[in-house]
């Protein structure tokens, strides 16, 4: 019986996978109609429909799943006849995992309206927009570059934007970093926001800082300041610590620490040539409406409100770090 489930659900995500091979979200949404700029009441009513259709199939969903499991249950501890088990588990295991793929699409139908009508003119307000991909992600390249995080092997994400801000190119997204199990499990290694700025200099050689944690404050470093605080509070990882010790100046330091306290959250940064990897640990997402909060009442003008406080986050450690003039001359 476990062999014969196991296939039957490698099945079912064969068949979901096959609908959307060679496709990610973001193809997918890309190749939707646009449709014109709603005005908020029109906003407001295609919102709270489609959170309605979410709120209706979740409980269906968990009924879906409990049923399909105990009958799966019943059968293999012979409460009841196997094959009464199979017959009636497996199907509706099925009905549970398309709910569950069908309640992802709607969400995603959410973060298209929400990106159009909102988070597109808002950034456009604060950044000079390159491009802006609500299902788009910081590319693997950049996490490899920054050698921030170890032994990851896959990454998901959402709403990436490049462009400028004050004269630096930069780009940034919600991603989630981690690491496949051999059981099929995946363990989070990052999860939050992941930005790149564009330097003024080339920086001689690669800094890589790492804020430690509450549990693992023994984390070895190649560098020793003459900022009690700052080693305490960091890893300091590089293959030259004479030349970083040039670099690791009182002021940049300082700057270091101001932004880590604006992003009020565990933060990675890496210095590599002329470009800073910043990795903000926090599990928030950016421009993200949750549906229990369109059903509870939040209005449009609510929504800005949060979308425009997701943008000063970000500009906020930006312009803690546009301090430094060694790494961005603003003169």
């Amino acid at each position: 019986m476990d062999t014969l489930l196991h296939k039957f659900m490698e099945e079912i995500k064969r068949f979901f996978g096959a609908l959307t091979t060679g496709y990610s979200a973001s193809d997918f949404h890309s190749k939707m109609p646009q449709s014109k700029t709603l005005s908020d009441d029109e906003l407001s009513i295609k919102l709270l429909a489609l959170a309605g259709k979410i709120k209706k199939v979740r409980p269906i969903t968990y009924i879906c799943f409990t049923v399909g499991v105990a009958a799966l249950s019943a059968g293999r501890l012979e409460m009841i006849p196997k094959d009464i088990g199979l017959i009636v588990g497996l199907p509706v295991l099925a009905c549970a995992a398309f709910f569950i793929f069908w309640g992802r699409s709607v969400n995603e139908d959410i973060r298209q309206l929400v990106s159009q009508n909102i988070v597109k003119d808002m950034l456009s307000e604060t950044f000079t927009v390159k491009s802006y991909e609500p299902f788009g992600k910081v590319d693997r390249s950049a996490i490899r570059a920054s050698a921030l995080i170890d032994d990851w092997d896959n990454c998901s994400g959402n709403n990436l934007v490049q462009g400028t801000y004050r004269g630096v190119d930069l780009s940034f997204s919600n991603l989630r970093i981690y690491r496949s199990g051999v059981d099929k499990s995946q363990k989070t290694l990052f999860n939050g926001q992941w930005l790149t700025c564009k330097l003024k200099i080339e920086l001689p050689v690669t800094i890589r800082l790492r804020e430690r944690s509450a549990n693992n404050k023994r984390m070895r470093s190649d560098v020793e300041t003459e900022n009690a605080f700052f080693n305490e509070k960091y890893q300091i990882l590089t293959l030259y610590p004479n030349t970083a010790n040039h670099i690791l100046t009182p002021q940049f330091m300082e700057t270091i620490i101001k932004m880590n306290e604006r992003a009020n959250t565990r933060i990675f940064m890496s210095f590599k040539g002329d470009t800073v990897y910043i990795a903000l640990h926090n599990t928030s997402r950016l421009f993200e409406v949750n549906p229990k909060e369109i059903l509870s009442g939040t209005s449009i003008a609510e929504v800005r409100e949060h979308i425009n406080e997701n943008i000063k986050y970000i500009t906020n450690v930006v312009d803690e770090l546009l301090l430094d003039d060694y790494l961005f001359d603003q003169r």
